[in-house]
């Protein structure tokens, strides 16, 4: 559902119906509406940077492996879930600098390398 609609016109009460769950369950697990949409946001951070380590990996040299992660990551960026949860609502449900962090966490190794 995140994927498809904007993160403020999503209720919490829409999500645990969708998934049979209880609003108290939600909380439980996730701590709310924002901690599911984080842990939703780290598994697709997580799964683009291990695609973008898998192209490196194959690269022969550095410039082949660098030109190998950025292509990478335009392809993840282009992918419709990927650019709407990460790229556009990420920002906007946990904030600039919460966002900044997590992708940090993910991604910011690959520069640093």
């Amino acid at each position: 559902m995140f994927a498809t609609r904007d993160y403020a016109e999503l209720p919490a009460e829409e999500l645990v119906q969708a998934a049979g769950l209880t609003r108290g369950a939600l909380y439980h697990h996730f701590d709310g509406k924002r901690g599911l949409f984080e842990e939703v946001f780290n598994c697709l951070e997580y799964e683009a940077a291990q695609q973008i380590q898998a192209a490196m990996d194959a690269g022969v040299d550095p410039l082949d492996r660098a030109e190998r992660g950025a292509a990478e990551f335009l392809v993840a960026c282009a992918d419709p879930v990927y650019r709407h949860i990460v790229l556009l609502q990420g920002p906007i449900a946990l904030g600039h600098q919460r966002w900044r962090e997590l992708d940090q966490q993910h991604l910011a190794w690959f520069f640093h390398r």
